[in-house]
């Protein structure tokens, strides 16, 4: 069973694995774009990519515990992290049907 990410989910993803310090995911992530653009997401990157959107809750979680920070940032690292939170948790829920435990 794989899952099939929105256009818009698959545009943040990619800025994600984009800057990952992980090359070798970063080219995975290039050489399944490119063969099947906007198809299931692999079993193989599935894991990957749950570990760049957990990254990038975190530095958002960061961001919103910054002193000083006004109410319309807070509002938009709100919603992105809400949007970020969502997916992962789908793909969590995915990785738990395909992997058991290993996702939690």
């Amino acid at each position: 069973m794989a899952m099939k990410l929105t256009p818009q989910a698959l545009r943040l993803v990619s800025g994600l694995m984009s800057s990952s310090p992980d090359g070798g995911a970063h080219s995975r992530w290039l050489a399944w774009a490119a063969r099947t653009p906007g198809g299931d997401l692999p079993d193989d990157l599935l894991l990957v990519v749950i570990e760049a959107l957990t990254d990038a809750a975190w530095r958002l979680e960061q961001a919103l515990s910054a002193p000083g920070i006004d109410d319309d940032r807070e509002s938009d690292l709100v919603n992105e992290l809400g949007y970020i939170q969502a997916i992962s948790g789908d793909l969590k829920k995915e990785a738990t049907i395909l992997h058991g435990a290993s996702a939690k």
